[in-house]
């Protein structure tokens, strides 16, 4: 199950209807009006703390985690961080198999 996070507009939008149910007489739509920089800042600092959250699930778990936190999660588990190696290119393996047919004891080469 995916976590869901709200968008700015949201959490703008729900700290208005809130507003609206808690304090009917109070209008943020009024141009000057007080309240609509505290809804708007307010929203904005449950937006970081979102993104935040986001993140550090990000970083949590092995499968998505990057850079130095994917280190610390090697390191719980014993692992060390290996310099990376050049790629090799143009190298080409031949790898012969034996194969024995269990009937009448034949023996077949695959190449």
């Amino acid at each position: 199950m995916p976590l869901e996070y709200p968008t700015f507009d949201n959490l703008n939008l729900s700290a208005q209807a809130e507003l609206s149910r808690r304090i009917p007489e109070v209008d943020p739509t009024i141009f000057g009006s007080f309240i609509q920089p505290m809804l708007t800042s307010g929203a904005a600092s449950a937006y970081s703390v979102t993104l935040l959250v986001r993140d550090a699930v990000q970083q949590f778990f092995p499968q998505t985690a990057t850079g130095s936190f994917l280190d610390l999660l090697a390191g719980y588990e014993g692992f060390e961080r290996t310099p990376a190696s050049p790629a090799t290119e143009g190298r080409h393996w031949k790898v012969s198999l034996t194969l024995e047919v269990m009937t009448h004891g034949n023996t077949a080469e695959l190449a």
